[in-house]
């Protein structure tokens, strides 16, 4: 029986399925801490007491938005949205410049470094995975090939 050539397609699909299945469960894990991150952030910035000082006010005296802009220091700032216990998008309440640096080893300066660094070593893991399936499969010329040497 004649075996399938393998073609930069064929490889490609086939690298992207096992990067997809083999680290669904990290990215899945990375983003649910993502999606708490925005709220912790934000109680970390503003007290129980200013919380329910900017609930209280007038409808348009402060903005309502789903994220919050923070700069770790010695980086870009980035913004951190909020979710719920579910995953949902919420909005909060938050004065016009609410833009953050929290100073450096502060609590919420070593949850966005521990997230940022978990965020990198996966996104290493993962070329490094790729790079080696993708030689693996550029070592050899037919499906039937592949499936011997794997």
């Amino acid at each position: 029986m004649a075996s399938v050539k393998l073609n930069k397609s064929i490889r490609e699909n086939i690298v992207g399925r096992l990067m997809k299945h083999k680290f669904a469960e990290q990215q899945a894990q990375l983003k649910e801490r993502e999606e708490k991150l925005g709220i912790q952030l934000y109680n970390l910035r503003f007290s129980k007491k200013e919380q329910e000082l900017m609930e209280s006010l007038p409808e348009g005296w402060l903005q309502e938005r789903s994220s919050m802009r923070v700069k770790r220091p010695g980086y870009y700032s980035s913004a951190y949205y909020f979710h719920d216990e579910n995953g949902e998008d919420i909005s909060k309440f938050l004065p016009a410049n609410s833009d953050w640096s929290p100073e450096q080893g502060s609590k919420a300066a070593q949850l966005i470094e521990d997230y940022d660094n978990d965020q990198d070593k996966l996104k290493s893991e993962m070329r490094d995975a790729e790079r080696s399936a993708m030689a693996l499969l550029e070592s050899v010329t037919t499906v039937n090939r592949a499936i011997e040497v794997w």
